[in-house]
């Protein structure tokens, strides 16, 4: 976790070399652009902003920031959070590519009790009546440019199939 301890300090190596300047890292770890589902991007990491309760339930909570980098290839996933205010990380490599679950519970798991942190799924909401009239085009255009392409249902997508034996 020594890349953890790096990314948590100042751009200076744990041997004294200074690596990045104090800025950089602070800008590594900003928020710069906004993301999914509340979270943004900084450079070259997810940028996520939580509440953190007081000091054993009492007082207020506070805000801080946790910061973290993803990723797969064939057979591999991998999973690093930082929480450079807590001191806190976790890392995670696995050899399959149905890690998700793990790693969506692991994460759970680290964030309650290594921060006090409680993650609740995200509520949906409704959408505006101008993203409704966006979907509804976006839909009417997909089907007159793939019209072998239906929805069922439950709004997947599909292959219409010729019936069989009408080959």
């Amino acid at each position: 976790l020594r890349y953890a301890r790096f990314h948590m300090g100042d751009g200076t190596t744990a041997d004294g070399v200074r690596y990045l300047h104090p800025a950089t890292t602070r800008l590594m770890r900003s928020p710069l652009v906004n993301g999914p589902l509340g979270a943004f991007r900084g450079i070259a990491w997810a940028v996520e902003k939580v509440s953190v309760p007081g000091v054993e339930g009492g007082g207020a909570a506070r805000a801080e920031w946790i910061i973290g980098h993803g990723g797969a290839t064939f057979g591999q996933q991998a999973l690093f959070s930082v929480a450079p205010a807590r001191r806190a990380a976790i890392a995670m490599l696995t050899n399959t590519n149905q890690a998700a679950q793990l790693q969506n519970a692991m994460t759970r798991w680290w964030r309650e009790h290594a921060l006090g942190v409680r993650n609740d799924p995200p509520r949906p909401r409704a959408y505006t009546a101008a993203e409704a009239a966006r979907v509804r085009t976006w839909r009417h255009q997909r089907a007159a440019r793939h019209p072998s392409l239906v929805h069922s249902p439950r709004r997947r997508a599909h292959r219409a199939r010729p019936p069989l034996g009408s080959r």
